[in-house]
């Protein structure tokens, strides 16, 4: 795990020699007790980077902000700043790279059959054609009208100039949302939004952490799990665990996890004050 540490703390800006250090002296003391989480003392605590990386180490299975090229980080934004933001990204990036597209994506006419060259064009991009296949089009199976006096290659080329553009928008959209991101000083060190709440299953989009990634439910359902194993190895024998695993039974079951969530709920807890705490808590272990 020393190793894990050390490379975390070395892509989080530290030094290789207290990067080793910190991480040797950190694990030794995590290694000696088992944390009791206590309120934080210093909310900037969870802002360091070293705590950070401590933190993602000593509890892997907490639930983290997705990642900019993670399928979910979408949702992420959309949970964030609202359902508008994904859409406020792009055209940002279609109207600084693809001007020429854009202006004529939205004023399309409803009739294809009043298409001209460009129209014709920007519907094919928007319709996710190839490049090759809209020249080819043009040229073998549209209008002949389209092309005008126009030669093949002066087709090829229009089509390769709003491609270009369309291209470029397409990669700028995900640098639009790192630059956001990096903005985000809770996302910038890993922390989940403070408007986020707990739910029975992830649901980011709109603000919800599945409450199974909080590591005392955790620790519950493994616990609740083992003495079902136990229960049904009395009554069935050894293959009862897997018997009810085959036949879809969940351990434990569906109630009885709602059960627990309603538990956590009545707390009050929220997934970015427990992460606080718990990097609080490792602060104090490494400042001890």
């Amino acid at each position: 795990m020393a190793n894990q540490i050390t490379q975390r703390l070395i892509a989080a800006g530290a030094s290789p020699q207290k990067a080793q250090a910190f991480a040797s002296q950190f694990t030794q003391k995590l290694q000696s007790a088992q944390p009791t989480i206590t309120k934080p003392q210093d909310i900037q605590d969870a802002f360091d980077a070293e705590i950070a990386a401590y933190a993602a180490v000593a509890y892997p299975r907490t639930f983290k902000p997705p990642a900019i090229d993670d399928p979910r980080i979408d949702a992420y934004i959309t949970g964030i700043y609202g359902k508008g933001k994904l859409k406020e990204l792009a055209d940002k990036a279609y109207s600084t790279e693809a001007p020429n597209y854009i202006r004529i994506k939205n004023t399309l006419p409803k009739d294809p059959n009043t298409y001209n060259l460009d129209q014709y064009i920007i519907a094919a991009i928007g319709n996710q054609q190839s490049y090759a296949e809209i020249v080819n089009d043009i040229i073998d199976k549209a209008p002949i009208e389209l092309m005008g006096s126009l030669s093949q290659g002066q087709v090829a080329d229009t089509v390769n100039k709003y491609y270009n553009e369309y291209n470029k928008a397409i990669e700028t959209i995900p640098v639009n949302k790192q630059k956001l991101l990096e903005s985000n000083k809770y996302y910038k060190f890993g922390l989940p939004d403070p408007s986020f709440q707990y739910g029975p299953k992830e649901n980011l989009s709109a603000g919800v952490i599945d409450f199974r990634t909080h590591p005392s439910v955790t620790r519950i359902i493994k616990e609740k799990t083992n003495v079902k194993k136990k229960d049904l190895e009395l009554t069935y024998g050894a293959a009862g665990p897997q018997s009810s695993a085959a036949a879809g039974i969940a351990l434990p079951s569906p109630e009885e996890e709602l059960g627990i969530f309603n538990e956590l709920s009545a707390t009050k807890a929220t997934p970015f004050v427990d992460e606080v705490k718990r990097r609080e808590y490792l602060k104090k272990r490494q400042t001890k």
